[in-house]
C-alpha cells in the first residue's frame, strides 16, 4: 500500500494539494525511477467521488546542486549540470506528461481540475538535512 491509498485516500475533503520534491547532490537515476509509480497520485485523484472538494494540485520539483569539499571555485561542474539538466529532462519528458498529464483533464464535481507541473535547478552550499 503506498502513501496514495493510504494517507491521500482519506483526505475527502481536500480542496488544495501542492506538493514539493526536492533532488540534492547525486541526480543520476535509474530508468525505472520515471516508471508508473508517479502516477500512483493521478489514479487516487481520479477516483470518480473521492476528492469532491479538490480544486488545485500542484507539483513542483526543485533540483538542487550542491557544492562539497573540497569546495572548488569551479562549481558546479560541467559533469553536475549535465546531471541536473539531464533529470531535469527526464522529469519534463518521462514523468510529465506521461503520468500527470491526464490530471489536466480531469473534472471533479463538474470543474476542471486545475493542475500544475514546475521543475527547476538551483545551486546551493553544503548539503541540507
Amino acid at each position: 500500500m503506498s502513501f496514495c491509498d493510504s494517507f491521500l485516500g482519506k483526505l475527502r475533503n481536500l480542496e488544495t494539494l501542492d506538493i514539493d520534491i526536492h533532488f540534492q547532490g547525486y541526480h543520476l537515476l535509474l530508468p525505472e525511477s520515471y516508471g508508473p509509480q508517479w502516477g500512483r497520485l493521478a489514479d487516487v485523484l481520479a477516483t470518480p467521488g473521492a476528492f469532491t472538494q479538490l480544486k488545485h494540485v500542484g507539483v513542483s520539483v526543485s533540483i538542487r546542486m550542491i557544492d562539497r569539499p573540497p569546495y572548488d571555485k569551479d562549481w558546479p561542474t560541467a559533469e553536475q549540470k549535465r546531471d541536473a539538466e539531464q533529470l531535469d529532462h527526464n522529469l519534463k519528458t518521462l514523468v510529465y506528461p506521461a503520468q500527470f498529464g491526464r490530471l489536466h483533464d480531469l473534472n471533479i464535481a463538474g470543474r476542471r481540475l486545475d493542475f500544475s507541473f514546475t521543475t527547476n535547478i538551483t545551486t546551493g552550499g553544503p548539503i541540507l538535512v
